[in-house]
């Protein structure tokens, strides 16, 4: 995709998706557990919602978009910069993350090794992609979605990550597509609770809506 595309998709994109209710909880308990005064990078920041989780932090973001830039900056320090040549020198940040990133890549291992280069050693790399074999995923792409993207199952994601140090796997499931970035069926208080169901679901990582790692450098 072109800068352009991302800058007209950031532009209409302003409903908070099912999924990413349950990607900001998830990182704001991940905020919770740095130590305080931690440098983050969220490699392709987009909205910037996910840079506002991290209270208490030193935050910056990156990414290919003017619009999402524009849009970032009020939650952190921002630059252009593109995730396969990360713009940051190396071991400068204690958690480095993106989700819905590497799956438009035509070299996604180039960008995990960007992400680990400018990652500090014992820090973390957090990765999320879509999930090929869920079907809620396969029902918002068709209806929703008009990016093209390549999505993962669980077990070729897996081998992307063969030589690294693995804290785990993990999935995070939204159900029923009630809201798309665009378009919103039911309100965001009743969706909230909906997605709660999330926490008791088991092995999500095979068939949830997005599947990710959490790598120790």
């Amino acid at each position: 995709m072109s800068d352009k595309d991302w800058d007209e998709h950031w532009n209409k994109s302003n409903i908070i998706s099912d999924y990413h209710l349950i990607y900001y909880s998830f990182l704001k308990k991940l905020s919770k557990e740095l130590p305080k005064n931690s440098k983050v990078l969220e490699a392709g920041c987009g909205s910037g919602r996910g840079m506002a989780c991290f209270f208490g932090h030193k935050v910056y973001g990156i990414d290919i978009s003017d619009k999402a830039l524009e849009l970032s900056k009020k939650y952190g320090t921002v630059r252009m910069g593109n995730v396969v040549n990360i713009p940051f020198k190396d071991n400068m940040f204690d958690l480095t993350y993106n989700s819905g990133v590497i799956e438009h890549l035509d070299n996604p291992r180039k960008a995990i090794n960007e992400m680990t280069r400018v990652t500090k050693p014992n820090g973390l790399i957090v990765i999320i992609v879509p999930n090929k074999c869920c079907l809620f995923y396969q029902i918002y792409k068709t209806l929703f979605w008009g990016i093209q993207e390549t999505p993962y199952s669980f077990f070729r994601f897996k081998n992307e990550f063969n030589e690294f140090k693995i804290k785990s796997f993990f999935g995070m499931h939204a159900f029923i597509p009630l809201a798309s970035s665009k378009t919103e069926f039911l309100p965001k208080k009743i969706r909230e609770k909906i997605v709660k169901l999330d926490k008791i679901l088991p092995f999500k990582k095979y068939y949830a809506y997005a599947i990710g790692v959490i790598i120790k450098k």
